[in-house]
């Protein structure tokens, strides 16, 4: 499971906010706690499996005020522009410029 969908499991059934902080980042961390039981073997399965979600719905991450993250795309600046449409178009308008 990806990280994505592990967060919105987990906001999903604590009926929370995708925009409060890193609800994935709890999830995850609730995941490797209980990393070691899923792995030993006579464990109950389903009822393990009902107390990961139990404890994944109830996990919360602190609220950390001075926290920011920035939200754009890193791109390492070229001398190419984007190529902004279909290829057929854009070598037809290159064939007309020669």
């Amino acid at each position: 499971m990806n990280k994505n969908r592990i967060g919105g499991v987990r906001a999903g059934r604590a009926g929370m906010n995708l925009r409060s902080p890193n609800p994935s980042k709890a999830t995850l961390q609730t995941l490797n706690a209980f990393a070691a039981t899923w792995a030993c073997p006579g464990v109950r399965r389903d009822t393990l499996y009902a107390a990961i979600l139990k404890a994944i719905a109830t996990h919360r991450v602190g609220n950390r005020p001075d926290r920011i993250e920035p939200r754009a795309v890193k791109r390492r600046p070229r001398k190419q522009t984007f190529l902004t449409q279909p290829r057929h178009v854009a070598r037809k308008r290159l064939l007309a410029k020669i």
